[in-house]
């Protein structure tokens, strides 16, 4: 699987931990791929490295997103995606 394959999986993902608490399909499909445009040209424009964006542009101090942003790097979740991308 490549990153293009990828992709459709972790907006499914996305979509599907928002429907999780309670938002509608359709509305939590919107969100995600108006998260990953705006992510996606925050980088094309400043081209900054993607954990100074995270750390700069996207998460706040106290904020929910870095919290779930600890959770997944404590959870190794990089590490699995690299792993699930190079194990064919």
């Amino acid at each position: 699987m490549d990153v293009v394959h990828l992709s459709p999986v972790c907006n499914e993902f996305l979509s599907d931990v928002n429907i999780l608490y309670g938002l509608p399909q359709e509305l939590s499909y919107k969100i995600v791929i108006q998260m990953i445009i705006c992510t996606g040209k925050l980088q094309l424009v400043n081209k900054p490295h993607p954990n100074l964006m995270k750390e700069d542009a996207v998460c706040s101090l106290g904020g929910i997103t870095i919290v779930n942003v600890k959770t997944l790097e404590q959870k190794k979740m990089l590490e699995k995606m690299v792993v699930s991308l190079t194990s064919f």
